[in-house]
């Protein structure tokens, strides 16, 4: 993880490819397997991460993190690929997250994101607000949210909701002031 941390993804990459041989089918590999596809998710191989997912995902049925991963790895794909069956399955990933943990704010902002790609933002919208009542501040969801209510033309609350994220303490003092003027645009 130090090697992951510290900005090494090929170091991190190589160790956790070490640690899984150890136990290349057992359940002592399972943190390896999904940290590592994380990494792959993070550099854009997603077709890789899927394997490891559906390896721990044989590992680990009921982990909400596998779940959202896949879900991740599969949204990945739908996008590169247009492929809209891959998002369909992306939304199922999501929500099988969200069965074993109702809680997983990250899952229902993906869901968000799912709903608002295939044109239905007023179910997204319910999402991103589930997210931010799992965690306040989790940003992402309240961007996604006011794009939403600006898509759905509910400009009051898409005002109050970008107001809102530029507040929150782990927003880009550059994104905050985008936040700013596009609340000062909407309220015009």
């Amino acid at each position: 993880l130090e090697l992951w941390r510290s900005g090494d993804l090929p170091g991190a990459e190589k160790a956790f490819r070490s640690a899984m041989a150890l136990d290349p089918g057992g359940i002592q590999s399972l943190p390896a397997r999904f940290n590592l596809s994380s990494i792959l998710l993070g550099s854009d191989r997603a077709d890789e991460a899927l394997q490891l997912l559906d390896e721990a995902l044989v590992l680990a049925p009921q982990d909400a993190d596998v779940h959202y991963n896949r879900g991740l790895a599969l949204h990945s794909i739908a996008r590169r690929d247009q492929n809209r069956d891959m998002l369909v399955a992306a939304l199922d990933e999501y929500g099988q997250a969200l069965e074993i943990n109702p809680n997983h704010a990250k899952a229902h902002c993906n869901i968000g994101v799912v709903l608002a790609q295939m044109g239905d933002s007023r179910e997204a919208i319910e999402h991103y607000q589930a997210a931010i009542a799992a965690d306040p501040e989790l940003a992402v969801a309240y961007r996604n949210l006011a794009l939403a209510f600006e898509a759905t033309g509910d400009t009051a609350q898409a005002i109050t909701v970008w107001n809102q994220y530029a507040e929150l303490p782990g927003v880009k003092p550059e994104d905050a002031e985008e936040a700013r003027r596009r609340a000062s645009a909407l309220a015009g």
